[in-house]
C-alpha cells in the first residue's frame, strides 16, 4: 500500500507492505514486514534531489534452529537523479 502528493516541484511519498513464505512442513511461516517514507524536489526538469527512510522486520526460521529469529534494519537514502 503507498501514496504519493506531488505539490508543484515538491513531492512526497510512503508505503507499508506486509509479506509471508511458507517455509513448509510444521515449520513457522517466513513474515517480513516494512514500510517507509520520502520526498523529492524538482530542481530543474530532469534533476531532482531526493531523501528517504526505510525500515523492515525480517521473522524466519534459521536453518539448524526451530526457533524464529528477527531481523530489523533500515536504511537512509539522500541523492540525485538526472533523467534525459
Amino acid at each position: 500500500l503507498g501514496a504519493t502528493y506531488v505539490m508543484g516541484a515538491f513531492s512526497v511519498g510512503a508505503y507499508y507492505g506486509v509479506g509471508t513464505q511458507d517455509n513448509g512442513g510444521t515449520l513457522a511461516d517466513r513474515e517480513q514486514t516494512g514500510y517507509g517514507i520520502g520526498a523529492a524536489y524538482t530542481v530543474a526538469p530532469g534533476l531532482e534531489v531526493f531523501a528517504s527512510y526505510n525500515q523492515y522486520e525480517d521473522t524466519n526460521v534459521v536453518v539448524g534452529s526451530l526457533a524464529p529469529q528477527t531481523r530489523d534494519f533500515s536504511a537512509f537514502f539522500l541523492g540525485t537523479r538526472l533523467a534525459f
